[in-house]
């Protein structure tokens, strides 16, 4: 990192260094966190309202194996396996 900010003539100074590092975290940190519908996730959002904020949350309902083998046949033939 140091040497990508030397590049472009950024001072390196050890704060600026980190608070750019940082900042280049929090722009490209994703995470995916994948809970079942019901009470429980009710209880854990309750308790814990940052799962909440700045989150997208996506319902997925259930599938028919028709779809799910559609999806998977049109993968695998994508990445060659087929």
């Amino acid at each position: 990192m140091v040497q990508r900010f030397k590049d472009i003539n950024i001072n390196t100074s050890s704060e600026i260094t980190t608070d750019m590092f940082l900042k280049n975290c929090l722009n490209n940190l994703h995470i995916v966190l994948l809970m079942s519908p019901g009470n429980n996730l009710r209880l854990i959002f309750r308790n814990y309202p940052g799962f909440v904020n700045k989150t997208y949350v996506d319902w997925i309902n259930k599938w028919p194996v028709e779809a799910l083998n559609a999806v998977v046949e049109k993968v695998l033939i994508n990445v060659g396996y087929f």
